[in-house]
């Protein structure tokens, strides 16, 4: 009955206001990935014996920041733009729009995400683009195992409307893993 009710809201809340509520839902997710994989940091640094870190709520801020200003608006046109590109939900749209978004958005948005957060961080320029060519290519292989098979399932089966919410839920995994990726680098 909750979530029943719970999902009409929320469909509700994605027609009347598109842009606030994917944004909220991805600043979100965004930070609830980040603070999960604060946890995971805390829990390995116990293992080995070592003190672990306090949370770092700026940290997942920072992520939170992301999601609402970057990541609802940004895939709300995103899905749109590819809908007009490669229209139809024939399976060869699907993988096309598939396609066209792991060889554009995947490299620039995992670019994007380890610059930004760096320089967010108070890092100078050189370093943050030293951190990104670093992350780069080892968190975009990943991300070919993650994502192409997602954004297909997305675009095979979720309404356009709830696209950046799936999106959010697979991120809700991803940001874990880009968050550690993104803190180990940098705490090393």
């Amino acid at each position: 009955m909750f979530l029943q009710r719970f999902s009409s809201w929320y469909v509700g809340l994605l027609v009347s206001h598109p842009y606030p509520t994917k944004s909220l839902t991805s600043g979100l997710l965004m930070a609830a990935g980040d603070l999960v994989s604060q946890t995971l940091e805390r829990v390995e640094k116990k293992r080995i014996g070592a003190t672990p870190s306090p949370y770092d709520g700026p940290r997942a801020g920072r992520m939170a920041f992301l999601g609402v200003v970057v990541m609802g608006p940004v895939f709300h046109n995103w899905f749109k733009i590819l809908e007009r590109a490669v229209p139809g939900s024939s399976m060869t749209a699907n993988i096309s729009k598939m396609v066209i978004d792991q060889v554009t958005m995947a490299p620039t948005f995992t670019a994007f995400f380890f610059t930004t957060l760096k320089l967010m961080e108070g890092r100078p320029w050189d370093e943050a683009v030293a951190h990104t060519k670093a992350n780069f290519w080892p968190a975009l292989r990943t991300n070919y195992m993650v994502w192409p098979t997602s954004q297909l399932i997305n675009f095979t089966f979720v309404p356009l409307n709830l696209r950046v919410l799936w999106l959010n839920m697979t991120g809700f995994c991803w940001n874990i893993y880009l968050s550690y990726r993104h803190n180990k680098a940098h705490s090393s």
